[in-house]
């Protein structure tokens, strides 16, 4: 869930990368 929230802040860019890795995986959501 905090998927969404994350690629849309800033503050979490570290955060991003492996919310797309596991967005691409599908293990995140």
């Amino acid at each position: 869930m905090e998927g969404n929230q994350v690629p849309r802040k800033p503050l979490m860019g570290c955060n991003v990368r492996l919310v797309r890795r596991r967005s691409e995986g599908g293990e995140g959501v």
